[in-house]
């Protein structure tokens, strides 16, 4: 369970985030979705990436108080998370990080659908993050895999107790508040807090769905 070959689609429960958010609309689907929160998530193309790396190289790109946290430990090594950051530019009404590719990235499909080459430079996009939302079970899904490459749980054997993995604790420490827009306080410990209470009310609905799901199929 150490490989770092895991893309998550987290799950919040929505009574907790929807005073948080003015955007919910009906799609065109069977699912509502609704806008919470923002992470990097596009690759921007190759003409935009060269002018913001001139503008970045020139030092024209003005950071926000923002950073976004990634794991830097090669996929298959034993080892537990450490923990690289990324600052956050904004750039003509957008905001962008700075990724460069390394050895634990080479071959990984990207957004855009292109496999990462090591010692390339790309530009992400930070974007509204879209959520499924399911009143019915009070759980909001992620529409889209939001990170990758953070092992799962540094040991061979799960025994089925998501709380005691990493990447539980990585969206718990990292995760759960990188998400919010800048507008919000994160030095407020009550609003840090509240993240915290969250993530961990979405992860024991889950198990409780998971377990009405397996009692089902025992009957």
């Amino acid at each position: 369970m150490e490989i770092r070959r895991v893309g998550a689609r987290p799950v919040l429960l929505y009574s907790s985030i929807n005073r948080f958010y003015s955007n919910k609309e009906k799609s065109k689907s069977e699912f509502n979705e609704i806008e919470y929160g923002e992470y990097p998530q596009t690759i921007v193309d190759e003409n935009y990436s060269r002018e913001l790396e001139e503008e970045y190289n020139n030092g024209n790109l003005r950071t926000t108080d923002k950073k976004y946290t990634t794991d830097s430990v090669r996929y298959n090594y034993n080892i537990r998370f450490i923990a690289r950051t990324h600052i956050e530019y904004e750039y003509n009404g957008s905001k962008y990080i700075r990724f460069v590719s390394d050895d634990n990235c080479v071959r990984k499909i990207l957004s855009n659908g292109e496999k990462s080459k090591e010692g390339k430079v790309y530009w992400i996009k930070v974007e509204p993050i879209v959520w499924y939302l399911d009143e019915e079970t009070d759980i909001a899904l992620s529409k889209y895999i939001l990170f990758s490459g953070v092992q799962f749980k540094n040991e061979i054997n799960y025994d089925g107790c998501f709380e005691q993995t990493d990447i539980k604790q990585f969206m718990d420490k990292y995760f759960s508040k990188e998400i919010l827009v800048n507008n919000i306080d994160l030095n407020k410990k009550s609003n840090v807090d509240e993240l915290d209470d969250i993530f961990e009310e979405a992860t024991i609905r889950m198990n409780q769905i998971n377990n009405k799901i397996k009692v089902k199929k025992k009957m």
